[in-house]
């Protein structure tokens, strides 16, 4: 299967981005409306900061993954996002009720369940783990008890828990309620459970997926002289058929390999800026999805500066928008 490129990665962090947002989002109001209807006691002050923090953060990672162009930066830009959602998620939970609260704790499940769709696919163990480690850290400052019993079973770090405790306890959002320390050990051993079951939930589902794509890329390949496919290779253009949101490359004319020097090399799977060092490559991504005409656009074939006129049509199929590109070369 075709490594995804910097432009596949930029758009996977940025619906992750919307998706960790949306669910921290909901999780706020989860507990403030509530707390405004007067249903529940809880501070939230310590909610409002959270929610601050976060907020910065979401945001560095947005602005930086719309900005770089390695794409090795824009993976760890890609992991990163589900994690700071997590520690945001566990203060959220902490802060609007910890173990009185327990259902708030369900949404931490769909970072895990995103984490499959990632390039390694096993992240998703990995954000499992970590809302663990996460939640039973809360858990042991939230709940004394719990903390007691895990300091006695020598848990690394159970002891600078209940110091931590006396800074960051959180109030109880049902007075008169009582959690026993049993209870807080149930809760925990079924959260850590679900958090496992989502991670190889999502890993099965993605291998299955890309099977199923390596398939489909062997079945194209071993049957290329469709008549599309030769239509679209005899074009006397430069010519180039690319989906419109990444940029990656479905199809492309003999004329096209011909004039970017790509004679022994794979073209389709590729990404168009991956093939192509565009001077303004943001002008065209907005080509590609707008469609039109770029008058002037430089680009750099190897050593090789050239000048040329693209033109894009976009148009749909099966809820997928394509962009046909042609570009002509200026002497």
């Amino acid at each position: 299967m075709t490594r995804p490129g910097i432009e596949a990665l930029r758009a996977q962090t940025r619906w992750l981005a919307q998706l960790v947002a949306g669910t921290v989002l909901l999780m706020f109001v989860a507990v403030a409306l509530p707390w405004l209807l007067r249903m529940i006691e809880v501070e939230l002050a310590p909610l409002a900061w959270t929610m601050t923090a976060f907020a910065a953060a979401h945001a560095a990672l947005v602005i930086a993954a719309d900005h770089v162009r390695s794409r090795a930066v824009m993976l760890r830009l890609l992991y990163a996002v589900p994690m700071v959602g997590v520690l945001s998620m566990v203060m959220l939970w902490h802060f609007g009720g910890g173990i009185g609260h327990p259902a708030l704790a369900l949404p931490m499940v769909l970072p895990v369940l995103a984490a499959g769709a990632l390039p390694r696919v096993r992240f998703a163990y990995d954000v499992a783990i970590y809302s663990i480690v996460e939640l039973v850290v809360t858990v042991m400052i939230s709940s004394p008890d719990f903390g007691w019993y895990a300091t006695q079973l020598g848990v690394p770090g159970a002891a600078i828990g209940r110091v931590a405790a006396e800074q960051l306890a959180a109030r109880d959002p049902f007075p008169g309620a009582t959690t026993t320390p049993a209870a807080a050990f149930l809760f925990v051993a079924t959260f850590a459970a679900v958090q496992l079951a989502a991670a190889v939930v999502s890993t099965r589902v993605a291998a299955f997926v890309r099977r199923r794509e390596e398939l489909a890329e062997r079945l194209d390949a071993a049957h290329p002289d469709t008549l599309p496919a030769l239509a679209a290779e005899r074009m006397p253009t430069a010519s180039v058929l690319v989906l419109a949101a990444t940029g990656q490359i479905v199809q492309a004319s003999k004329h096209f390999i011909q004039r970017m020097l790509l004679h022994n090399e794979p073209v389709v799977g590729r990404e168009l800026f991956d093939v192509i060092h565009f001077v303004d490559a943001g002008a065209v991504r907005r080509l590609l999805a707008d469609g039109g005409v770029l008058a002037e656009c430089g680009y750099a074939i190897g050593p090789e500066e050239r000048m040329a006129r693209l033109l894009a049509e976009t148009f749909e199929h099966e809820d997928v928008t394509y962009a046909n590109v042609v570009i002509e070369d200026r002497a």
